[in-house]
C-alpha cells in the first residue's frame, strides 16, 4: 500500500517530505522512486525516522467542598487553593480555580426567638372601658395582641369638690412573638 507526504519542505536545493507513519506501519511503502517537479527529477535519498510525541489532553474538572464563615468572594478565595495539582487515571496537570464556578449555600443556621412591643395612646375616652382599646394591632405584617392596659385622666370636672374624669387616655401594650435566623457558616463549591 502505497504513502503519501502530508508536507514538503523545501531544503538544500531539493525537497524533504513529510509522512505521517505510526509505529506500527512498515516505511518500506514510502516511494523511493524519482520524482519530476517543473522538470527537474529528484532522487530520493534516504529516510529518516523522527519520533513524535502525541499526549492525550483530556479536560478534567474536580469539585471542591469548603466551609466558610463569610459568603464574600474575597474571603472565599482566601480560603481555596488557586491551583492544585492533578494526577489521575494516567493524566497529570495543574488545574486553576474558575471563579465563575463558585456555588455557595446556607450551611448552619441558629434561629432566636423573643417577644416584640408596641404601645399606643387612646385619647379622649369616655370611659375607662376596656372595651374601648382594640385586643390587637397590625404592625409590619404582625399581628400583635394586647398584653398590659394603663388609664390616665385626660380632663376632669369638680362636683362637690370632688374631681370626676370626664375623659381617658388608654395606654396600650401590645405583643407579637417573633424570631431571626442567622447563618452561621456557608457551604462552597467550586471548581
Amino acid at each position: 500500500m502505497a504513502m503519501y507526504p502530508i508536507s514538503r519542505e523545501a531544503a538544500n536545493g531539493g525537497y524533504i517530505y513529510y509522512y505521517a507513519v505510526s509505529s506500527s506501519q512498515n516505511t518500506d511503502n514510502i516511494s523511493r522512486e524519482a520524482v519530476n517537479i517543473g522538470g527537474i527529477t529528484y532522487e530520493y535519498s534516504h529516510t529518516e525516522i523522527i519520533d513524535v510525541y502525541v499526549a492525550n489532553a483530556e479536560k478534567v474538572t474536580e469539585l471542591v467542598e469548603i466551609l466558610s464563615e463569610s459568603k464574600e468572594v474575597t474571603d472565599i478565595t482566601a480560603l481555596l487553593e488557586q491551583t492544585i495539582l492533578y494526577n489521575k487515571d494516567g493524566y497529570s496537570g495543574i488545574l486553576t480555580l474558575s471563579l465563575e464556578s463558585l456555588a455557595l449555600e446556607d450551611g448552619e443556621q441558629k434561629t432566636s426567638y423573643f417577644t416584640v412591643t408596641q404601645s399606643r395612646d387612646y385619647p379622649g375616652l369616655s370611659s375607662n372601658d376596656s372595651s374601648l382599646v382594640p385586643k390587637t394591632l397590625e404592625y409590619n405584617y404582625k399581628t400583635y395582641t394586647l398584653t398590659a392596659l394603663t388609664w390616665t385622666s385626660q380632663s376632669a370636672e369638680t362636683v362637690d369638690f370632688i374631681q370626676i374624669p370626664t375623659s381617658y387616655t388608654a395606654h396600650a401594650v401590645y405583643s407579637a412573638n417573633s424570631s431571626s435566623t442567622q447563618t452561621l457558616d456557608y457551604n462552597v463549591t467550586a471548581k
